[in-house]
């Protein structure tokens, strides 16, 4: 009697496996060349890109002057402390919409949902 360590189809069966595996392989493969973008980015467009960050800094600037200049730096401080309270209520609230009303349409949709009948139009 002859005594086998491996079932007797367990060839065929690891042949099916490895076709499975080439074929989900050549499936991530063409997935991932249709789905990549071409990127090129032009003369204009990284000048662009220079130009907005290069303004960031004059318009960060610009606001610590008028802060600076209307009341100080307490402004400044009290202002960030203000605006962080304000941003997390806004956050907050976008955040109880979304879990209460998923959807691609964003605020449109909220909006037309939440608002009153009678100006549900005009918004």
């Amino acid at each position: 009697m002859e005594h086998r360590s491996t079932p007797p189809h367990s060839g065929t069966i690891a042949a099916i496996a490895k076709v499975d595996c080439l074929q989900s392989k050549q499936e991530q493969v063409t997935q991932s060349e249709i789905g990549t973008p071409k990127r090129t980015f032009g003369p204009f467009n990284i000048l662009a890109a220079a130009f907005n960050i290069c303004q960031a800094w004059a318009a960060i600037g610009a606001t610590f002057a008028l802060g600076v200049g209307h009341g100080g730096s307490m402004t400044i401080i009290y202002g960030l402390v203000l605006i962080l309270l304000v941003y997390t209520a806004i956050a907050l609230s976008a955040a109880e919409l979304v879990a209460r009303y998923p959807t691609a349409g964003g605020q449109y949709h909220w909006t037309s949902l939440i608002a009153p009948a009678h100006v549900r139009r005009e918004l």
